[in-house]
């Protein structure tokens, strides 16, 4: 008996099958890609507001207890607003002294600094000095303030700043007390994410579309409140 040898019924995938497959794992490698490069951003941009958001109740929280346990006061806008580079808030017993964030990463003449020759490298961003009667803001012909740093608390980390401060009273002082409203914006210190409105209330950061390598890694938040300085303290 003679036994034929039965041939294989397997075939290969063909050039186009191979060529569709491969399309299909690049397509779906793109996609997964995308996806993560898109989660990645949503979580720096949640990172970086939640730091300026806790730096911002924080400074919040610290002005309410000054202010609210202070004295009546008055406010010197061109104090509190000084050629849009920084400002200072004198309360009587403290002071609260600080650079807008593009005088320090533009490296602007800033117009506050530590007295220290060893300090002037680490610029002020906000800090809250032991001031009573309020001398820094009588020295209102001197543009650089000499602040002696072991007498500083600082308020905001190297990598935030302030963009924008505000501070209006709201009532007079005929009741023994005078209500004011704060408005504050708070930033990361990139500035090459932030938009060119510098020390206004529309102080933000660029689109996405304008500076989208740096949109995830930039957060302004503002921040208002109201303290009652005099006899009942902060609300």
């Amino acid at each position: 008996m003679i036994h034929r040898k039965q041939g294989s019924n397997m075939q290969g995938f063909t050039l186009v099958e191979l060529m569709l497959a491969t399309v299909f794992i690049a397509l779906l490698l793109v996609a997964i890609a995308t996806v993560v490069i898109q989660i990645s951003g949503i979580y720096n941009k949640g990172i970086t507001m939640k730091s300026v958001n806790q730096a911002g109740r924080a400074v919040v929280d610290d002005m309410k207890r000054t202010v609210g346990g202070s004295g009546i006061f008055g406010v010197d806008e061109a104090l509190v607003s000084q050629d849009n580079k920084g400002g200072r808030l004198c309360t009587g017993a403290y002071s609260y002294i600080w650079n807008i964030g593009t005088a320090i990463t533009d490296k602007e003449p800033q117009i506050n600094n530590y007295a220290g020759l060893a300090d002037k490298d680490t610029p002020i961003r906000l800090v809250r000095v032991r001031d009573n009667g309020g001398t820094y803001c009588k020295q209102v012909d001197k543009a650089l303030l000499d602040i002696n740093k072991a007498d500083a608390v600082e308020l905001l980390s190297t990598d935030l700043a302030v963009q924008y401060f505000d501070i209006a009273a709201l009532t007079d002082a005929s009741t023994g007390s005078r209500l004011y409203r704060v408005t504050m914006k708070i930033s990361n210190a990139d500035n090459d994410a932030i938009n060119t409105a510098i020390n206004t209330i529309d102080t933000a950061c660029k689109p996405p579309a304008d500076n989208s390598g740096y949109y995830n890694y930039c957060a302004v938040n503002q921040f208002e409140f109201t303290v009652q300085a005099g006899n009942k303290g902060g609300q």
